[in-house]
């Protein structure tokens, strides 16, 4: 365990996030809402898993009956053996490198049968304010077009299925890699002054992993290699990955072909069916992830 972890720290120890909403995918039978008022929040927090058995943040992503949270459950694991992730997500969220914007349209917050949820990149912001005065632009390439449909009842909100453009950061001074989480669901109590106790969840597609993630953790674990190539942590990569050719760089297709990747990133969500359409076959084909959010009022431009 001690080798697997040290080694997804190294495909991980960078992790950031932004999301935002692409089409909507609406399953739920809830239509997007077309009257109220709109509610403008910044987000101020996103938790991820304490460790491998943390499902608070979890969401029955495929309607079978179970919450999942697969990709998670790989940042638990680090979390209990001391990577420290969730510190770094914290900073980059308090430097304003993240944002993460969300509005949501509703008649009454505490109980309505039609609300909306659209969630924006925000630009970078120096010295974000998070008091509830803040005032933040949604990018100009973030998609606004679509939404999470939902209900809010006794001041919590249900919402979704959804696609979602998810935005990873995993090497240091790299752009982000732009990934798609489809059948995304939001869940949380709102208010007029933010949201709390809410978690986003969605999966990412194995054409996602293995076209865009796999791809930039072969660029991370190379780059880390090329840093100290006789530290213990550049010799447990080589050692683990480099068994094609060996020449001492890691191929994309010495990642993908792994034992441990194939283990801990294998899907174990069912969201297409048999004709690769949106739906089910009893298959699973796609990587689920979950994380917590709490956000705060905020003034929003650009959208």
């Amino acid at each position: 365990m001690k080798r697997m972890t040290s080694v997804a720290a190294g495909l991980f120890a960078t992790l950031s996030m932004f999301a935002c909403a692409a089409d909507n995918g609406n399953g739920s039978g809830t239509e997007p809402a077309d009257t109220g008022t709109f509610y403008d929040f910044v987000q101020t927090e996103m938790k991820l898993p304490a460790n491998a058995s943390d499902t608070k943040y979890s969401l029955d992503i495929d309607d079978d009956g179970t919450k999942d949270n697969q990709l998670g459950s790989v940042l638990g694991i680090l979390a209990s053996q001391g990577i420290d992730i969730q510190t770094t997500v914290d900073e980059n969220i308090a430097s304003g490198d993240m944002v993460l914007l969300h509005s949501v349209r509703a008649d009454d917050l505490s109980n309505d049968g039609s609300v909306s949820w659209q969630v924006y990149v925000g630009d970078e912001a120096t010295n974000p304010d998070f008091s509830g005065n803040g005032a933040f632009t949604v990018a100009a390439l973030s998609p606004k077009d679509a939404t999470l449909a939902g209900s809010i009842l006794g001041g919590q909100f249900k919402g979704g299925p959804a696609s979602v453009t998810l935005q990873l950061a995993l090497v240091t001074g790299q752009p982000v890699l732009p990934i798609q989480l489809i059948g995304t669901k939001i869940e949380g109590n709102v208010t007029a002054t933010g949201c709390s106790n809410a978690k986003l969840g969605g999966a990412i597609t194995k054409q996602q992993l293995d076209e865009v993630i796999l791809p930039a953790v072969t660029v991370m674990m190379n780059a880390n290699i090329q840093k100290d190539p006789e530290s213990s942590g550049a010799k447990t990569i080589l050692s683990t990955f480099d068994t094609i050719d060996m020449n001492g760089t890691i191929s994309v297709e010495e990642v993908k072909e792994n034992g441990i990747i194939k283990s801990v990133l294998a899907p174990d969500v069912d969201m297409f069916d048999a004709a690769g359409k949106p739906g089910h076959d009893g298959k699973a084909d796609s990587l689920s992830l979950g994380v917590g959010i709490a956000c705060t009022k905020a003034t929003l431009s650009g959208r």
